[in-house]
């Protein structure tokens, strides 16, 4: 009997590629030294990134595998893009890129990339949900029955497999995204161009709340008040969601809240 770690390493990766992800990291890597490099290199884990996120990497980024992180691994870039993928596809629109608008309600995933310029309300509250699990900001809207039958033709069964969450313990508090950014030159300026869609957004919710008020009889107040209580909801998740995308665009990670409630 031969031992793995006496193996050539090409035979070495052959076996490893039989197991499982986490078994390589867990067991496998911690067994030698030998082992451990074997369990940790890139010609391990580029070719099963590429086999592993196949369709991600046919319906996200049109074919185009995205590649590791300034001096990530291709192990440590395969862990990170199991939660940052659909935000990964949403950067490329900032980076003047395709991009994809990509996110997730209830466990499925959906494209809604061609319906960015159609939609009804704004393409900010649209191009917010990106690469996020966008039931809680979908439920808030009330949208219509064909609103919904619009939704499922974006459907991307085949991607509902890798529509995981990123940890609530990697999720930055509020205080932390904006030291981050106005402590940052890249960041003010991403934090600047953040800003024009925010006020969009609020002007847009001040215009709804004066056709309210103007229009509105006594006997349907407390309907159109109903309809601002689940606009204002929406500008807020708005705000959050750009000021995460202007923090991600920085190149040192910020320190992660948990449970934090917005």
């Amino acid at each position: 009997k031969m031992a793995l770690q006496t193996l050539p390493k090409d035979l070495q990766l052959k076996v490893l590629d039989f197991l499982p992800s986490q078994d390589i990291i867990c067991a496998v890597s911690a067994t030698s030294h030998e082992l451990y490099r074997a369990s940790a290199s890139d010609d391990l884990w580029q070719p099963r990134f590429r086999k592993h996120y196949a369709p991600v990497i046919a319906k996200a980024f049109d074919g185009q595998c995205p590649q590791p992180r300034a001096g990530s691994s291709w192990r440590s870039h395969f862990f990170y893009f199991s939660h940052a993928w659909m935000q990964l596809a949403k950067r490329e629109i900032h980076n003047g890129g395709p991009g994809r608008i990509i996110f997730t309600i209830e466990g499925h995933v959906y494209d809604a990339t061609d319906y960015l310029d159609h939609h009804p309300g704004m393409p900010d509250f649209l191009l917010s949900s990106a690469g996020t699990d966008a039931t809680e900001a979908f439920g808030l809207a009330s949208h219509s029955l064909h609103a919904l039958r619009i939704l499922k033709t974006f459907a991307v069964p085949s991607l509902d497999a890798y529509s995981q969450s990123a940890p609530v313990e990697c999720v930055p508090s509020g205080w932390a995204i904006l030291q981050a950014l106005l402590f940052s030159t890249r960041g003010r300026w991403h934090l600047i161009r953040a800003v024009p869609c925010i006020l969009n957004a609020w002007v847009t919710d001040q215009e709804r709340r004066g056709q309210a008020s103007t229009s509105a009889s006594a006997s349907d107040a407390s309907a159109v008040q109903g309809v601002t209580r689940r606009f204002v909801p929406l500008v807020w998740r708005l705000v959050w969601s750009e000021l995460i995308v202007a923090s991600q665009m920085l190149e040192r990670p910020l320190v992660g809240t948990a449970g934090l409630v917005t």
